[in-house]
């Protein structure tokens, strides 16, 4: 019967050493929207045209964070409900990264011309922090926390090499213009 009892109780320890922390994600506090701007550094970026990721510590698609989501006609993103932040612990501070693009420039973030992405961290992450299930997991709390090191916006830049054929494409037609 022992044996039987510390069997359970292993499985149980077991199984509440694999729980995952949680997260609600928006770009949003009440009515603040953090944005996503446009290469200008000024005008906000709305609407499906542009798309955004969020993942934890890396790139890496296993620690993709939800779906990929597109934005509002207020430029706000957000995935429904609180989202599991793969190898993030109930309690625990992790590091974010969040993508985003013009759709208009490639279909996904790595394909685009017009990107950008930030990085910070995470508030505590909500979930079952102590294992013990009689009492209630902690709730997930927003990514924008209203400190310097949470979620404040992401910058969308051209790439380089966009700059670039930019350039050479100005520097042909003056040469051209001066024959």
């Amino acid at each position: 019967m022992k044996k039987t009892i510390l069997t359970i109780l292993g499985v149980a320890a077991t199984f509440a050493a694999f729980g995952q922390g949680t997260l609600v994600v928006a770009n949003n506090s009440g009515a603040t929207i953090y944005p996503v701007l446009q290469p200008d550094g000024a005008t906000r970026a709305t609407g499906s045209d542009y798309s955004v990721e969020l993942f934890v510590n890396n790139t890496d698609p296993a620690n993709k964070i939800g779906a990929t989501m597109t934005l509002a006609a207020s430029g706000r993103f957000f995935l429904s409900g609180s989202q599991t932040v793969p190898g993030g612990a109930p309690g625990a501070i992790v590091d974010l990264i969040a993508r985003a693009w013009d759709n208009r420039t490639g279909a996904t973030y790595d394909a685009a011309l017009i990107r950008g992405s930030a990085t910070f961290k995470s508030p505590a992450l909500g979930g079952d922090v102590d294992g013990d299930p009689s009492t209630p997991p902690s709730p997930a709390l927003p990514m924008v926390s209203g400190k310097p090191e949470g979620f404040q916006q992401i910058q969308l830049l051209p790439e380089p090499s966009t700059i670039a054929l930019g350039a050479l494409g100005v520097a042909a037609l003056l040469l051209r213009r001066r024959k």
